[in-house]
Order: structure tokens, then C-alpha cells, then sequence
């Protein structure tokens, strides 16, 4: 590897800074350029829908660790800056200051852009969508106690917004569309738990009805539903997903299924292009599929990976997809991809908000929840990937350790 060598990173959020640091750490002496639209160093997000709306002491840009010692580390961050083609050919990105860099290897982190609501109203004053820390901070000014928020969706971002909200004392409702809160991701049993959960603390769920149009004169009064119902309101989150930004990607050649399509070494159809994060549909070589998992964790470590990979290395991204939610007082972990589960085995005490889900099909665990049990989740997840057999009587009884009965 020659130090004249450049790799540029596309992309300044969770997995773009991670692959800087990570480079370093592997000991590439070439050039490490990383371009980031935003005017802000590296940052973690999953802090903006909780503690840095509600703690004093979190208010600040939730820098990702590492990141202030970029010039010591000879790392070149372009900030407010974006890359608006690729020249595959010659291997170049054209910027959106008219400039062009060169590169030897590409990393694209470009991550997801929020979906947005599309009805009448959406584009009135105070109607919000949470994705960076300038968002979270102009939500934060009008959190104000008495206020009436409403939050449109009821998938993580939303339902941690709304527990954050109450606890400054805010009335809030949350209106989710389909039949439950968080319904693409868990079963009724995790949605009615935090339905009641929400509920026991103040917040309003209503489900299965479509907002139909946001009325205000130049900012919001409120979301009139489908169903004639009516919800006055100060403050509009909205919160129904992501869409991955493959544009630049696209545009370039690279092949895109539901996010930029990359192996298990993070590598794109095109050489010496990589891509990690929330944009790619990757292959998982435990799992046997390839699927596109929107998390901090998947964001940090396949970025991680594929930094080793671009220094010289061959490296598979290989573990079991996890992510993680703090509402109210639960915290809720996940781990697995679940498909065609057959069966739940329940462990512990649903009314002590203390107890495990076990997605299981042909007797395998395919997907775990956890319920302020987070010591479980490190055996659990090896269960996941293990792909072993397993008798769900012995998963249910709550005093056989997970750890015996992985090695049973």
C-alpha cells in the first residue's frame, strides 16, 4: 500500500466517522478524506430522541468517541460538504462546491433520509421530523410543559419522542396507522406491553386510523384522522420511516435492492467501491440472507469492517442483527431477523415488565426480545446464530440458564 493512496468516505454520520478512526487504527498510512453535509464532527443519534431532549447535562452534539482527534490523526474533514456524482471511469467524486477529489477506494455512508407525510397540512409551521441535532434541537424548544404534541407513527423514534415529551410534561398522542405500535419489527405481545405502558403513563394510543390532514393557519392546531376524529395539537412529529439514499449509488451503476447491494466484505458490484450502514442491503453469511438493518450498532460495526477490508484485509461482517429502545422506564433489546417465525416462547413476568420473547420456527430461535433483561441478550443472541435445536419448554422455564442450554 503506497502512501499516496486515498480513500475518500461519503458520508459524516455514525459509520462515515467510524471508518476514519478505524482506518487509523488499522494502520493505513494513505490519505483518509471524509466528506459530511453537515457543519458538525461525527455524532451518535440514538441520544437525540432522549437524553438530549431531556437532560441538562446531554444537551450538547453527542460527538461519536474519537472524532475530535481527526487533525491529530491526519484526517481530512470536509464538513457542509456532499458528493453529487461519481466518475467510476476515473475514479473521482465530483462535490457540491464544483470540486473534484480523487480516490483509490470509495466508502459510501450515505445513510437514509426520512419519509416524509404527504397529506394537507404537512408543510405547516411546527410539524417536525427527527433524523440530526439540529432537528432534535428545535423540537426541544417547543417541549414546553402543557404543550400538546402529537407524534404520527408509533415505530421507535416516535414512541421514544412521546415518552420523552411526557416526562417534560407534555400531553401527548401518538397515532400509528397500522393495527399496533412498531408493527413491522414486533409481535402483539411487545406491541400491547407498550401500548399499555404508554398508556399507564399519561400518553394517548390511538392505532389503526390514517391521519387525514393537519389544519392550522400558518402553524398547526391539530391532525383530523380518517375516522372524524379530531386531535388538537401544538407540535407534529412525524415518524414513518426511511428511505435509504442510493441515489448517488444509482446514478454511479452500482447495483441497489432496497439499499446499495454489497457482500459480506462490504463490497459494492463496482471495485474498489464499498459501502456500510444504514444504505446497504447486505449479505449476512450467519443468517444466510440479505436484508437492509437500520441501527446505531450495524452503522458502527459494519463500517468498522469494511475500513479493515478497504486497509488490505479480508474481513467478513458477520453477526447478529441487535438493536435497542429506552421508553419510560423499559428498556427493550432485539436481536435476529425474523422470518416465518411459527412460535413464542414467553420467559419470566409480562406484569413485572421483566421477561424474554423467543421468535422461534422449526424449533429454532430466530429472533429474541428482551424486557429490562439485557444480561440475557448476549446468550441469546449466540442462539440466534447458532441455528441449534432447541426444546421451548426448556427456553420458558425461567430457571434454566441460557448458557447451559446453548451448550446442552
Amino acid at each position: 500500500m503506497s502512501n499516496e493512496e486515498t480513500i475518500v468516505i461519503v458520508g459524516a454520520g455514525p459509520a462515515g466517522g467510524q471508518a476514519a478512526l478505524t482506518l487509523r487504527e488499522e494502520g493505513y498510512q494513505g490519505r483518509v478524506i471524509l466528506v459530511g453535509a453537515e457543519p458538525y464532527l461525527p455524532y451518535e443519534r440514538p441520544p437525540l430522541s432522549k437524553a438530549t431532549l431531556t437532560d441538562p447535562e446531554h444537551a450538547g452534539i453527542p460527538l461519536l468517541p474519537g472524532v475530535t482527534k481527526f487533525n491529530e490523526l491526519n484526517i481530512e474533514f470536509r464538513k457542509s460538504t456532499y458528493a453529487i456524482a461519481i466518475d467510476v471511469e476515473s475514479q473521482s467524486i465530483k462535490l457540491n462546491d464544483g470540486t473534484e477529489q480523487k480516490y483509490n477506494k470509495l466508502l459510501l455512508t450515505t445513510g437514509a433520509r426520512l419519509r416524509r407525510l404527504e397529506i394537507d397540512g404537512s408543510d405547516l409551521q411546527h410539524v417536525y421530523y427527527l433524523r440530526d441535532f439540529d432537528d432534535s434541537q428545535n423540537i426541544k424548544a417547543r417541549l414546553q410543559p402543557g404543550k400538546k404534541l402529537v407524534v404520527i407513527g408509533g415505530g421507535f423514534i416516535g414512541l421514544e419522542t412521546a415518552a420523552s415529551a411526557r416526562k417534560l410534561g407534555c400531553d401527548v398522542t401518538v397515532i400509528e396507522a397500522g393495527p399496533q405500535l412498531m408493527g413491522r419489527v414486533v409481535p402483539s405481545v411487545i406491541a400491547n406491553f407498550f401500548t399499555e405502558l404508554h398508556q399507564k403513563h399519561g400518553i394517548n394510543i390511538i392505532t389503526g386510523v390514517m391521519p387525514e390532514k393537519i389544519t392550522g393557519e400558518g402553524q398547526v392546531s391539530g391532525v383530523q384522522l380518517a375516522d372524524g376524529r379530531f386531535i388538537e395539537a401544538d407540535v407534529i412529529l412525524v415518524g414513518i420511516g426511511v428511505l435509504a439514499n442510493v441515489e448517488l449509488a444509482e446514478q454511479a451503476g452500482l447495483a441497489i435492492n432496497n439499499g446499495i447491494v454489497v457482500n459480506e466484505y462490504t463490497q459494492t458490484s463496482v471495485v474498489n467501491i464499498y459501502a456500510a450502514g444504514d444504505v446497504t442491503c447486505h449479505f449476512n453469511p450467519l443468517l444466510k440472507k440479505s436484508y437492509r438493518h437500520e441501527s446505531w450498532q450495524n452503522a458502527i460495526n459494519q463500517a468498522s469492517i469494511a475500513a479493515i477490508n478497504m486497509a488490505g484485509e479480508s474481513k467478513a461482517h458477520a453477526e447478529v442483527p441487535w438493536v435497542w429502545t429506552d421508553q419510560l422506564e423499559v428498556n427493550m433489546q432485539m436481536a435476529g431477523v425474523v422470518h416465518d417465525s411459527d412460535d413464542l416462547v414467553i420467559r419470566g413476568s409480562i406484569e413485572n415488565a421483566d421477561f424474554t420473547v423467543f421468535q422461534m420456527y422449526k424449533q429454532q430461535v430466530v429472533g429474541v426480545i428482551t424486557i429490562n433483561r439485557g444480561k440475557e441478550m448476549t446468550i441469546a443472541k449466540r442462539l440466534v446464530g447458532s441455528g441449534k435445536i432447541v426444546d421451548p419448554k426448556l427456553l420458558q422455564d425461567d430457571s434454566n440458564k441460557l448458557r447451559k442450554i446453548i451448550k446442552g
